[in-house]
């Protein structure tokens, strides 16, 4: 299946298409083989388009295997050569966009004590003694 994908990317190249990448899905009854998944993005690879993961579920029943599951699928996908850029975007939303990094240092002093703003993600927050975490 993987090799007729390929080999469809590569006739449509051939014949002078517009094909920019090749797009993958990944729907896994159960936690992925990563060693399968790194052959299977080396093969897509060969077509020498950038590959990108349109949609990926892990339907396994148990919440430990499937989120298993998912960092497996996700370390091979981000970590392929030919998902780079992917990967780097990733990055930055999760380690520097998307994440809140801030101490009681940052607020201002009240008579009521310390306060501080802050954007972050939705959810409750507690707040401890010079450290706070999402809960």
């Amino acid at each position: 299946m993987t090799q007729a994908y390929v080999h469809q990317a590569e006739e449509f190249l051939a014949n002078g298409a517009p094909v920019d990448a090749i797009g993958a899905q990944g729907h896994f009854k159960s936690r992925p083989d990563p060693v399968l998944l790194k052959s299977r993005l080396d093969l897509l690879a060969t077509a020498g388009l950038p590959i990108w993961v349109t949609e990926m579920t892990v339907a396994e029943l148990d919440e430990l295997e499937r989120a298993a599951g998912y960092e497996d699928a996700l370390r091979v996908a981000f970590s392929h050569p030919a998902l780079n850029e992917a990967g780097r975007r990733w990055r930055q939303l999760v380690f520097t966009d998307w994440r809140t990094n801030l101490s009681l240092q940052h607020g201002t002093t009240t008579l009521a004590g310390q306060e501080f703003d802050f954007r972050g993600f939705h959810g409750n927050y507690e707040v401890k003694t010079g450290r706070w975490s999402w809960i």
